[in-house]
């Protein structure tokens, strides 16, 4: 190409370039200019339309870059704009209270003209947090306003259980009053400081009024709903912090009610209708309104787990089979309709709350020797629906309920040759194998992890077989001789090293070769430090020449013609 040719066609793409920018402006559409024929007619219709279309799509913000986003902090604006007025608006509050009280001690006031002084004082806060906002001192304002929310609360509290100045009901009403105003500025000036501030003096209205007749109905109604209330904001404004403030300051505010109030177990079965609530609408939320994904994620998980406790211990028997089966249902319908609708993240959340459900029933239900069986069960299902559909959460669910399920059938003692715990550990043994062909051996990891993960593997299984055959033959035995069952166990390690060495030779694997030969060497030692002091010369001899023949075998056998 000619010198005015690359020319000619840098301009082409630097007009080309301007006119892009121009409609990702946002200002529409530029005509392009027409001093030189540049583009071709068919050429030009193509691009026409191509930016015609790129100018009705919504503009995308640029992500600021990696050395924007790191500023250097201000830690005097850190400091003196943030974290001053955070902690001298309690020593304020503090100074307060002790005034009144100094006040109160020499008589220079009495209880009423402290309390007027207090709403007194809580409204020029709100004056002087509401001046300070309008000239854009949002920090300091926010914290005026949350410090006079706080005073409000404290002198209601005051003129009720101190000086008994209005009733319980007056209180109550005052203190929703307050909670409103804290709910109005939160939503106002965008600010989860004080909706924290608000949530928390929420919830311990029903104990600051002071009633000596409290009303668990009434109780549960008003810190469920103001719970909804703070949850509908944290969603709407992704207030991260409030909502998990939120939800753990529900659980333990029922949870020290239950504690101080003696009651029977249907009001608490309403505490537990609270917990339930929360959860459902945790659930809804995440799947409605996923503002942050993760943090929705684990809680809805964690508030499963804990709204299981509570049914536990509010609801009878069939009530909490009744819930789980409920859970299960519920959350594999969702699960279905989350799939279909290819909603990814909502629908492995949902599908693995089902597992957690099952689980649960699992151990509700299931008798105590059936439950390490059907767990695992459950637990390779897990994992291998995990490997098939390519989710890390399903196979993190599944190993963490087969490893439960292999604890408890590994600490469980064996009855009898033909029991449940045999089937169980037959089951764990055929479920290891599975995993291990089905989704560990195919796993992308480095050569030399690989093999040490094999080796680790083979060693654990053969160690664990070599176990159980131990204490199935000690069962069979048990009515026989010493000398027979001494007899019967070696002859029982021997058959088991042999037949290790001969799935090694057919395999064509060194290492399980190499486990053989050190089952038989365990074999010798067992013979030397446990059977000699305990069997007659004759079992003796009988090991002795038995042990030696299969060694010498296995060492012919391993000799290459």
């Amino acid at each position: 190409m000619t010198l005015e040719g690359r020319i000619e066609e840098l301009e082409r793409k630097i007009e080309r370039l301007e006119h892009q920018v121009y409609i990702l402006s946002g200002k529409g559409e530029q005509p392009i200019t027409k001093a030189t024929p540049i583009i071709k007619p068919a050429a030009d219709k193509l691009w026409h339309d191509k930016t015609k279309a790129a100018a009705k799509q919504p503009r995308q913000q640029v992500k600021p870059s990696a050395s924007v986003s790191n500023e250097p902090v201000d830690y005097e604006k850190l400091l003196t704009q943030v974290w001053l007025p955070r902690i001298f608006i309690f020593v304020l509050l503090i100074g307060l209270v002790w005034g009144f009280k100094a006040a109160s001690d020499y008589g220079f006031i009495n209880p009423a003209v402290k309390c007027i002084a207090g709403f007194l004082i809580s409204f020029l806060l709100i004056w002087l947090g509401l001046n300070q906002l309008k000239h854009q001192r949002d920090r300091l304002g926010q914290v005026l306003l949350g410090g006079s929310i706080s005073l409000l609360m404290l002198t209601t509290f005051a003129m009720t259980n101190l000086y008994g100045m209005v009733s319980s009901n007056t209180a109550f009403l005052l203190h929703v009053i307050w909670i409103m105003l804290g709910i109005y500025f939160t939503q106002k000036f965008r600010s989860e400081a004080l909706a924290i501030l608000n949530v928390i003096g929420g919830f311990l209205v029903p104990f600051l009024i002071g009633s000596r007749s409290g009303n668990i109905v009434l109780f549960t109604a008003y810190e469920t709903l103001l719970y909804l209330t703070f949850l509908y904001l944290s969603i709407s404004f992704k207030y991260v912090k409030l909502y998990f403030t939120s939800a753990i300051l529900l659980n333990l505010v029922l949870a020290f009610y239950s504690m101080i109030a003696l009651f029977a177990g249907a009001e608490h079965a309403i505490l537990t209708c609270a917990i339930m609530i929360q959860h459902a609408f945790l659930a809804a939320a995440f799947l409605s309104h996923n503002e942050f994904m993760k943090q929705q994620a684990g809680t809805v998980f964690a508030s499963f787990a804990v709204t299981y406790a509570w049914v536990r211990f509010g609801f009878s028997e069939q009530g909490i089979t009744v819930f789980l089966v409920l859970a299960m249902a519920v959350y594999i319908g969702v699960s279905i309709y989350a799939y279909y609708k290819k909603l990814q993240y909502q629908w492995t959340v949902s599908s693995i709350l089902s597992i957690l459900a099952l689980f649960f029933l699992i151990y509700h239900v299931f008798a105590e020797p059936f439950i390490p069986l059907v767990l695992l069960m459950e637990g390779t299902l897990a994992v291998y629906l995990g490997q098939k559909l390519r989710t890390r959460l399903h196979q993190i669910t599944g190993y963490i309920i087969f490893f439960i399920g292999t604890f408890m059938t590994l600490t469980a003692d064996i009855p009898e040759v033909l029991s449940i715990e045999t089937m169980s550990w037959i089951a764990f043994f055929s479920a290891f194998l599975f995993l291990w062909s089905a989704v560990v051996r195919d796993q992308p990891l480095k050569q030399d992890d690989k093999q040490v993960l094999s080796v680790a593997a083979a060693l654990v299984l053969t160690l664990l077989g070599l176990y159980f055959l131990t204490m199935e033959t000690i069962l069979l035995t048990q009515d026989l001789t010493i000398n027979s069952q001494h007899l019967i166990l070696s002859a029982v390690w021997c058959l088991y090293a042999l037949a290790v060495i001969a799935y090694g030779f057919l395999k064509g694997l060194k290492i399980a070769r190499y486990t053989g030969i050190g089952l038989l060497l365990l074999t010798l030692l067992k013979l030397l430090f446990f059977d000699i002091p305990s069997v007659s010369m004759l079992v003796r001899a009988i090991l002795f020449m038995g042990l030696g023949s299969i060694g010498l075998l296995v060492s012919r056998i391993f000799y290459k013609k």
